[in-house]
């Protein structure tokens, strides 16, 4: 995924200010694609030079006029482009799993305690991911058909979250049965 696509896909919803973008970002497709407010206003730029959106500048009483974009009909044809397109597979970018490919070389005490502070990050995303599925995919079944394909990726974040938790606990029964090294 690029951030050109995940501009677009949150722009398919509906027309944003770079602001809002951002935001929906952060709060959706921020669970998988991160990007900072920089790079999303330059890409914004270079989406509307190829002609894959539109902005309107719309006033504000207490602030400077902002721009609010939506997706062009050349954007939505890229988005549905894009979105049969062939996609490899993602890599696992995870700096923890680092830390435990090397972990030999430390007091296994040390990795236990990065693991709980990884842990309760884990633990929290899980929770978020289990509030929007209660807040807003509680009836699967009488969901319009674009919070039914929503309401799958909440599924996958939450399979991840959960799959993760089950590997720390190997990781942590793992650390525990080692012989704490002399001093």
């Amino acid at each position: 995924m690029s951030l050109k696509h995940a501009i677009l896909a949150t722009l398919s919803r509906k027309p944003q200010s770079g602001y809002e973008i951002a935001k929906s970002i952060e709060g959706g497709i921020g669970f998988f694609w991160k990007a900072s407010h920089q790079q999303i206003y330059k890409e914004l730029g270079t989406l509307e030079a190829l002609g894959y959106l539109v902005h309107k500048d719309v006033e504000q009483d207490d602030a400077p006029a902002k721009k609010v974009y939506r997706l062009a009909k050349s954007g939505l044809k890229e988005l549905s482009r894009w979105i049969v397109e062939d996609t490899s597979s993602a890599l696992i970018r995870d700096p923890f799993l680092i830390k435990i490919f090397v972990g030999h070389l430390v007091d296994p005490k040390e990795i236990l305690e990065a693991l709980g502070q990884y842990r309760q990050k884990r633990v929290a995303t899980l929770e978020r991911f289990e509030a929007i599925q209660r807040q807003y995919f509680a009836k699967p079944k009488d969901l319009p058909l674009e919070m039914k394909f929503q309401n799958l990726v909440v599924k996958r974040g939450i399979s991840h979250a959960r799959n993760w938790l089950e590997w720390a606990d190997e990781v942590e029964e793992f650390l525990e049965s080692l012989p704490t090294p002399p001093s």
